[in-house]
């Protein structure tokens, strides 16, 4: 599947990150002892998200294990990227661990974009066994003909390491100048200043996206606005749309704040991405008709 049905007509992405089902269930306080039961809670917990967030957003990005299953209660018009690597945590030193009964094949007879997370410095010892791997997925992804998105967090580097003092925004430029050749989409998790994101514009012939994961809603929205006027066509949703709801919420404040407040900010962000976007492309068109 290719990454444009992961985007609205207009030309702009937000999409809905949930991939992380463990980290999701403790969040919003459907954990439990009982393996059975905290599986039954994840699903449900999934399939209220999907169906109420899915039509306020452009795409969706799922993992095997829970939300495969529902991508039937997504909104009709609405894409899907599917994890690729395990839920299992790694170390980000190695290259991610890969599910061993799921892979690209799969995901591509599933009408999915490949997602792949991975953490990454130039300079870091596993910087080529990881760049292999990935080149390794995107020659099987253009086979079975299915987009790779790839999902980058910058490493820093232990204290005394070669390059460990070099700056966020030169080491961020240089990873994308090393991996965009592995992906019809990139994402990157945080942009240190306007300039390096207009830098990653200038440096990627492909889109790019910048994931919010902040503690604070308000700098997530900042942060969006940021990247956008820089030259990024939207975000992926992650852990900002969760800022403010209690530690342990009790059933009655996880609905509603995921019928208030999360569902708010959803409809917040798409109309920034959408406004941005579009006020962009007119002007590109307005420029083009100058020239012309």
């Amino acid at each position: 599947m290719r990454v444009a049905t992961l985007q609205n007509p207009k030309g702009g992405w937000c999409v809905l990150s949930l991939d992380q089902p463990d980290w999701l269930a403790e969040r919003c306080g459907q954990t439990s002892p009982d393996a059975q039961v905290k599986a039954a809670n994840i699903s449900q917990l999934y399939t209220r998200l999907i169906k109420q967030w899915s039509p306020l957003v452009t795409g969706l990005v799922l993992e095997a294990e829970f939300g495969l299953p529902l991508i039937s209660q997504k909104a009709k018009k609405v894409g899907v990227a599917l994890k690729l690597e395990s839920n299992q945590a790694s170390d980000p030193f190695s290259p991610p661990f890969l599910q061993t009964d799921w892979g690209v094949e799969e995901i591509a007879a599933n009408y999915g974009v490949v997602k792949v997370g991975l953490w990454y410095h130039p300079s870091e010892a596993q910087a080529l066994p990881k760049k292999q791997m990935l080149a390794e997925l995107a020659d099987y992804a253009a086979y079975v003909k299915a987009d790779l998105w790839l999902d980058v967090s910058l490493l820093e580097l232990p204290a005394g390491t070669a390059k460990a003092d070099s700056s966020r925004a030169e080491a961020l430029i240089e990873t994308v100048q090393e991996l965009r050749d592995f992906c019809q989409l990139m994402v990157v998790n945080s942009v240190p200043d306007a300039l390096t994101a207009a830098t990653l514009t200038a440096e990627l012939d492909q889109p790019w996206l910048v994931r919010l994961d902040q503690p604070d809603y308000a700098q997530a929205k900042e942060a969006l606005r940021e990247a956008l006027e820089a030259g990024a066509q939207g975000c992926v949703v992650g852990n900002c749309i969760w800022a403010g709801l209690p530690l342990t919420p009790s059933p009655s404040q996880l609905d509603v704040f995921v019928q208030s407040e999360a569902r708010d900010r959803l409809i917040e962000l798409k109309r920034i991405v959408d406004e941005q976007v579009g006020q962009a492309a007119q002007s590109h068109q307005s420029g083009g008709s100058a020239l012309g």
